[in-house]
């Protein structure tokens, strides 16, 4: 909460004046979120980040299959007299299957084929009639089987499938961190390009005013000097200063129209003219309350704290692709045959013929040093992102630390630069009277009112420090 009232304090010193504005902060907000592509690919990433935090489901998911087959086999065989010369079958397998968390793969299904014996060669043994070994050319096969496999070493107790899962998952969650600080950071932008635009206005006609002054200045002592009241040389000081005034006022409007351009293209447009008029920022609550001594987390360093996490699941996942493969495998089915269909897939449904069985399975590297070595690879590569994520906690902080500072040292400079806005206004009103009266001499005019011009652009250049403080300390804070 401490942050929120530090940043809405310091917006609060560039809230609208009471002067009515044609466009409100708010509203320019919802023009950018509305025109600019930019905000529209963060929203739209942000969203598909997030359908993809269960995207770790369909790796212990079930899967349904289905496989069909047909076709003809016609090679010779020495096995004719048994099968015939040509065999034609057709086949449907249709079943579920799925890994655990845990090690365990299994396979559910059903399977049914119909095979066409052909050419079949009888034994003649006379005196005897032809024997033939087949009683069934045509029929059906079916089975119900079950199929199983437990890892021993690789993915002992689902260490593979939870390495992949977490990494996943925190890749996916950094990836929503990593959007949300853009769509934070392009907010942030949009409100500084606002209130920028604003201060550049003022800006502009501050110097528009001074240019104003300059020239009655200047016109003032040509009818002196008409009147040979003043000697012409004096007048060579004011067209200085005229001069002076004529290039800072052509300085500002160029900054106006770099800010204007900016704060159109933040809506979509790419123009350096903006018509509506922008609230003004007023001295009112211009000094924040104190900022929270702990830093606030920030999105972007919370995406790479997950990123680190991620890589770490991601070297278990490798690491685990390197051991020795043992596993323990086994399957059962109970089986039909019949000429008719249904009496065999009637008959896998009964124990009356089945078949099980187990076994064990064994693989293994035999260059284990390359095995070694790129173990020790994949632990190098976290040892430099996990540095990497040091480094950066450490910017961060500083940037806080520095962000503390500022922020005390502009509240002083804005502070002094309004009371020396007042007190050049006044010294420059008194001292241009006493020009009138003859008491001074126009060199200490033009220098008075050149200090009291730089003290009112001072007084918005530290609006603009506040600005920049501001739009640094919205990145700080985790919305929940």
């Amino acid at each position: 909460m401490k942050i929120k009232t530090v940043i809405a304090a310091c917006l609060l010193a560039l809230s609208p004046s009471i002067f009515a504005a044609d466009l409100s902060l708010g509203v320019y907000l919802k023009q950018m979120e509305e025109g600019s592509p930019a905000y529209r690919s963060v929203s739209e990433s942000i969203d598909a980040a997030k359908s993809l935090l269960n995207e770790k489901a369909v790796l212990t998911g079930a899967w349904g299959f289905a496989a069909a087959n047909t076709g003809v086999n016609k090679s010779p065989s020495q096995l004719s007299v048994l099968y015939g010369d040509t065999q034609a079958q057709t086949s449907l397998d249709l079943g579920v299957e799925g890994r655990t968390d845990f090690g365990l793969s299994g396979k559910f299904h059903f399977q049914t084929s119909y095979t066409s014996l052909s050419g079949i060669t009888p034994i003649v043994i006379p005196p005897l009639p032809p024997l033939s070994f087949i009683t069934m050319p045509n029929y059906y096969t079916s089975a119900l089987v079950l199929e199983f496999k437990l890892d021993l070493l690789r993915n002992s107790f689902g260490s593979e499938v939870k390495a992949q899962s977490n990494a996943l998952e925190n890749k996916n969650k950094a990836d929503i961190y990593d959007r949300l600080h853009s769509k934070r950071e392009l907010r942030s932008e949009t409100e500084k390009a606002y209130w920028k635009l604003s201060l550049a206005r003022e800006a502009v006609k501050v110097n528009r005013e001074l240019l104003e002054r300059s020239k009655k200045l200047h016109e003032w002592m040509q009818e002196k000097i008409d009147l040979n009241l003043m000697d012409k040389d004096d007048i060579v000081q004011a067209d200085s200063d005229l001069k002076y005034r004529e290039l800072s006022l052509v300085g500002a409007e160029d900054d106006e129209k770099a800010a204007a351009r900016g704060f159109n293209a933040l809506r979509g447009k790419n123009s350096t003219e903006v018509k509506e008029t922008l609230s003004a920022p007023e001295e009112k609550a211009l000094r924040p309350g104190k900022l929270p001594a702990e830093m606030p987390a920030r999105y972007d360093l919370l995406a790479l704290k997950l990123k680190v996490k991620a890589l770490r699941e991601q070297a278990k996942l490798k690491a685990e692709a390197l051991k020795p493969e043992l596993s323990v495998a086994g399957g059962a089915s109970l089986n039909g045959q019949d000429p008719a269909l249904g009496n065999s897939i009637s008959g896998s449904l009964t124990t009356d013929h089945y078949v099980y069985g187990v076994g064990v399975n064994l693989k293994f590297p035999f260059d284990l040093a390359a095995r070694d070595t790129l173990a020790s690879g994949y632990q190098g590569e976290v040892r430099s992102a996990e540095a990497g994520l040091k480094q950066k906690e450490l910017e961060a902080k500083i940037e806080w630390d520095e962000l503390q500072r500022r922020l005390k040292e502009v509240n002083a400079r804005l502070a002094l630069a309004n009371e020396l806005e007042g007190l050049q206004k006044k010294q420059a009103d008194a001292e241009r009277e006493k020009l009138k009266k003859g008491n001074t001499v126009t060199y200490q005019v033009i220098l008075f009112e050149q200090d009291w011009g730089k003290s009112k652009l001072g007084v918005l250049s530290a609006r603009e420090g506040l600005l920049e403080i501001a739009s640094r300390l919205k990145l700080f804070g985790k919305e929940e």
